[in-house]
């Protein structure tokens, strides 16, 4: 009925990844579309998506994001090495993306695009997991009507709470990949003494500095999450009402009727453009607090070897944080 269609839009709706910028947020999104497909074929596609079990929706956030991760990775290493470039025009070794990438390949090859790949795509699934499933789980503690009529602001509010847990896994995994990613280079330019295995890192590091810069990425992961989200959201029903499925604009009770005559193929076309669209405006819009981040992950290292003998209170953790953002921005 009505409340098993609104159920299966919810979890539609949510089944989405937002970190990582507008390929990974389309890519996540078709394939959460492609999943709710397969769990639920043929005419009762809206109501046993209803039943989809948690254990499933975690499994099918958590393969997605993984897969999705891989694809992009060369275009994630490209951005992340030009991030973390510093100082002036002449001081810079990279002129763009393009000259990134190609002198990236020529200098490493192939594999060259993929460094910190292991420790990102090992954390991307229980991370995706858990944000897509903290997604779905808010949106149904703060909604209890149809989802398609849920308002912005309590999806904005889902969203950016979602944001907000999910870096307790995000911000090891960023670290750990961006450590990865930069270490070579910082042993050519004599910053470092040698390379280090992920388990060498991770065991220097410790819990602790494993959240280095928890808070720059606290500031980009929820404002992203507050505008992804919901504009995932609007814009997959918008597609939805244009491409003639009647019950996402008026009726939910036909919802699973409609989903029946529309084919997996244009479901997850829809879900792909609805992710782009969303994550293009929300990586665009975040790509300074992405950029400080980088910065401050870049650094993690030194920085936990500055500050392992200091206080180890809380209130000096997120202190020295703060002044790690703010010198990083300057």
């Amino acid at each position: 009925g009505g409340g098993a269609g609104a159920e299966a839009g919810r979890m539609e709706e949510a089944a989405v990844e937002p970190r990582g910028g507008a390929a990974t947020a389309a890519l996540n999104s078709a394939a959460a579309a492609v999943s709710s497909s397969a769990a639920a074929p043929g005419a009762a596609t809206a109501a046993a998506a209803a039943q989809v079990p948690f254990w499933q929706k975690m499994l099918f956030s958590g393969v997605s994001g993984a897969v999705a991760t891989t694809v992009i990775y060369p275009l994630d290493i490209t951005k992340t090495k030009l991030q973390d470039q510093k100082g002036g025009k002449s001081a810079r070794v990279y002129t763009g993306p393009l000259d990134c990438a190609l002198k990236i390949l020529r200098a490493e090859g192939v594999p060259g695009m993929f460094r910190g790949w292991p420790p990102n795509v090992l954390l991307v699934m229980p991370e995706k997991a858990l944000k897509i499933s903290a997604n779905d789980a808010l949106r149904s503690a703060f909604w209890s009507g149809p989802s398609d009529s849920m308002p912005v602001a309590n999806q904005v509010l889902a969203g950016g709470l979602a944001g907000f847990i999910q870096v307790v896994v995000t911000n090891p995994m960023e670290l750990l990949k961006i450590q990865g990613a930069t270490m070579k280079d910082k042993f050519a330019k004599g910053e470092i003494a040698r390379i280090k295995s992920y388990t060498e890192l991770a065991r220097e590091l410790g819990f602790r500095g494993l959240y280095t810069g928890v808070l720059s990425t606290w500031m980009r992961d929820v404002p992203f999450s507050f505008i992804y989200f919901p504009m995932y959201a609007e814009v997959l029903r918008w597609l939805k009402a244009r491409d003639g499925e009647a019950g996402y604009q008026t009726d939910t009770s036909s919802l699973a009727a409609t989903q029946e005559n529309q084919s997996s193929s244009n479901r997850t076309a829809l879900a792909f453009s609805a992710g782009t669209a969303a994550g293009t405006l929300a990586a665009g819009l975040t790509t300074p607090l992405d950029v400080i981040k980088t910065r401050v992950h870049s650094n993690a290292v030194a920085a936990c070897e500055l500050t392992s003998t200091s206080d180890r209170g809380a209130a000096r953790f997120f202190s020295v944080e703060l002044a790690r953002i703010s010198d990083t921005a300057r």
